[in-house]
């Protein structure tokens, strides 16, 4: 989750295919637009700006519907080091190959399920 020195302080376009970021730790970085893999041909990148709390970047579609875009994720494309501590830290919380073999081994299901997909295999 994003802190408060990781929100977005602003947030405009830089054209022809890009975002200029800053955020409220004082990090600025330039995003090409490419980057966030939307449809560029119905969004008004000129609408480009941060929300007021800074949480999210709002873009508006050709219609003038606002998308946020949350600055977390803006912050992961952007910054090589805040991504290495998201990977890390989601990577903390998954299974190793050796530990899912051990749960594995110590947690069989149990024999009904066996029993009902014979049964709905029509043996």
């Amino acid at each position: 989750m994003i802190g408060p020195k990781d929100s977005l302080s602003s947030a405009r376009f830089l054209a022809p295919s890009g975002i200029s970021l800053r955020f409220k730790d004082g990090l600025t970085f330039d995003l090409p637009i490419s980057s966030l893999e939307m449809d560029d041909s119905r969004i008004r990148w000129v609408s480009t700006k941060e929300s007021p709390t800074g949480e999210t970047m709002i873009v508006e579609t050709l219609r003038g519907e606002e998308i946020p875009i949350d600055a977390s994720t803006l912050r992961y494309l952007a910054d090589p080091e805040y991504a290495a501590k998201c990977d890390a830290s989601l990577k903390s919380l998954q299974f190793t190959k050796d530990e899912l073999v051990e749960f594995v081994r110590d947690n069989p299901p149990p024999p009904t399920w066996y029993e009902e997909l014979a049964r709905d295999a029509g043996e």
